[in-house]
């Protein structure tokens, strides 16, 4: 990238930034590309507006997606975050979510500039150590899978909880992810 391009997206984000850690609607259309359906859109503003959201939902309507973005929004828009995505197989962490994430970050004109992404691990340039998400899977304390991250400006928590044959409730999700894993973001 060029001096005058980085020069461009420094201004870019000192103006946008504050307004996408507002409005993570805004980030995802704006930088991702990404439209959100009205149950994404509501749970991205409930998102920047509390820091914890359950979410009950079917099989194929979007959770993944909304994942990638909540996890690009965070670790674009905060300073600094340590995010840990994880799913209860690594099939389900690494062919469903870590590629639905590499999916938005490579579509993104401005994200592939500024995010490195690798099979585990997605970083912002010239800050590996302390500004990342990684990809692990699932422990046996946090079995239905999670995103958590950490980081002192903010704290957001988002669960789902899919219908399947074993129906869970979102409440009792979170609880019992985040009293194993107390951290920022969390995304079941």
């Amino acid at each position: 990238m060029n001096a005058n391009a980085a020069i461009l997206r420094r201004r870019f984000f000192k103006e946008r930034i504050p307004l996408y850690q507002k409005n993570p609607i805004l980030f995802a259309e704006e930088v991702l590309k990404f439209e959100p359906d009205i149950w994404q859109q509501e749970a991205l503003k409930d998102l920047a507006e509390t820091p914890k959201v359950a979410i009950k939902s079917g099989q194929g309507v979007g959770k993944t997606g909304m994942e990638a973005v909540a996890l690009l929004w965070f670790l674009t828009c905060f300073p600094y975050p340590r995010i840990v995505a994880t799913a209860p197989t690594k099939q389900q962490l690494h062919d469903v979510l870590w590629s639905e994430v590499a999916k938005w970050q490579e579509r993104s004109p401005l994200l592939k500039h500024i995010l490195k992404w690798t099979k585990t691990y997605i970083y912002m340039v010239g800050h590996e150590k302390r500004w990342f998400a990684t990809a692990r899977t699932a422990t046996k304390h946090c079995k239905y899978g999670l995103c958590a991250g950490q980081t002192s400006y903010s704290t957001r928590i988002i669960c789902f909880s899919s219908l399947t044959k074993r129906l869970v409730s979102p409440i009792r999700l979170w609880k019992q992810s985040w009293e194993h894993c107390p951290a920022e973001i969390i995304s079941c």
